[in-house]
């Protein structure tokens, strides 16, 4: 585009002399050839359609890349829907994995506190109450769940709390083993006939 403007701004100003001669000459009643402003005149009138052809094109490519963009944009979009829905499904199956197996926790806490209050012949120990199960689950997994980018505190209407409490790396086994080992172990070593307790 830059060289057909240079090219013409260099034509209009030969023209511009040439206009000029040619009112000098019939003002000094000389010969002037008029095919030069002819040939100028034709040469700016080219320059003009090839400037406005150019634009055209320029324009045509652009359009073009606009909508090679938007054709990979769309393939990308789609690809994305693909991860997201996918994301969407393992986290359902995460949530209902994770629902039966709090559940089973639960069950098993409760079917171990009537073994225990039978070997004891009173009461289970405390730990093995179901209140306290509750909130040390809530709690790992408000630890684990505050560690979203961007969910520090809450995930729409759920508040992780007691989260602080806990941290998201921790083994839940582990924890939960270390918590339980004092209070079950007295119940489950074998009772030995002087009254105390040993391996089995």
């Amino acid at each position: 585009m830059t060289d057909i403007a240079e090219r013409r701004t260099k034509a209009e100003a030969k023209l511009s002399e040439l206009r000029t001669a040619r009112g000098a000459a019939v003002l000094d009643k000389k010969n002037f050839d008029l095919a030069k402003i002819d040939a100028l005149e034709s040469e700016i009138a080219s320059l003009d359609a090839a400037e406005g052809e150019q634009a055209r094109r320029e324009r045509a490519a652009i359009s073009a890349n606009r909508l090679k963009r938007r054709t990979e944009l769309r393939k990308q979009l789609s690809a994305l829907e693909d991860v997201r829905l996918r994301a969407v499904q393992d986290a359902n199956q995460a949530a209902r994995d994770l629902a039966r197996s709090f559940e089973r926790v639960l069950t098993t806490n409760a079917e171990m506190a009537k073994v225990a209050t039978e070997i004891t012949g009173g009461k289970a120990p405390s730990i093995l109450g179901t209140h306290g199960l509750v909130q040390r689950l809530a709690g790992r997994l408000a630890a684990v769940m505050q560690s979203i980018p961007g969910y520090p505190a809450r995930f729409g209407s759920i508040v992780w709390q007691g989260a602080s409490l806990y941290r998201h790396v921790d083994d839940w086994r582990a924890a939960e083993q270390a918590t339980f080992e004092p209070h079950l172990n007295p119940l489950i070593e074998k009772e030995s006939e002087n009254g105390k307790n040993s391996k089995s």
